[in-house]
């Protein structure tokens, strides 16, 4: 994993919104301050396909560790994995200034998707 960073000072985020106050030029939305790994790791595609399977194949983290993460409380959530709208997929998901990630596995199927969106709120959010 050659392209992944911890830490947002690497996550500058632009908005190319074609509101007024932008003037139709990118504006930069600043660093987060986040100081842990909810929103703090910045990685690309490729990368990702790599953690996937890894996180498939159950490697670098010991097998105890994976039963405790992948264990939902409640049959819902469990350590940052999500049950998934869809029978047997698991999911976590992240976004920070306009960037939005998806991360779904399914192990009993043993496939991964990874969705990487620009999404910003809608004209009437930025309004307020």
């Amino acid at each position: 994993m050659t392209k992944t960073r911890l830490g947002t000072q690497h996550a500058d985020a632009n908005s190319y919104d074609d509101l007024d106050f932008t003037d139709g030029k990118p504006v930069a939305l600043g660093r987060g301050h986040y100081q842990g790994g909810d929103g703090a790791v910045v990685s690309s595609l490729a990368d990702l396909a790599i953690w996937a399977r890894a996180v498939l194949q159950r490697r670098i983290l010991p097998e105890s560790a994976w039963d405790e993460a992948l264990t939902l409380t409640h049959d819902f959530y469990g350590m940052g994995w999500m049950k998934s709208r869809t029978q047997h997929w698991l999911s976590h998901n992240g976004h920070i200034f306009g960037y939005w990630a998806f991360f779904d596995v399914s192990f009993e199927k043993q496939l991964a998707q990874i969705t990487l969106t620009n999404m910003s709120p809608g004209v009437e959010t930025l309004k307020k």
